[in-house]
């Protein structure tokens, strides 16, 4: 198992620092966003 070679690994990284910087948006507010 290699999480680089995975692609849903490097989608799940990028909502996860986004919320970092998001605190006070829901996690449907950042998918959205994300898309």
């Amino acid at each position: 198992y290699s999480p680089d070679l995975n692609p849903i690994e490097h989608d799940f990284a990028a909502l996860k620092k986004r919320r970092e910087y998001q605190e006070q948006a829901t996690l449907d507010d950042i998918v959205r966003g994300y898309h």
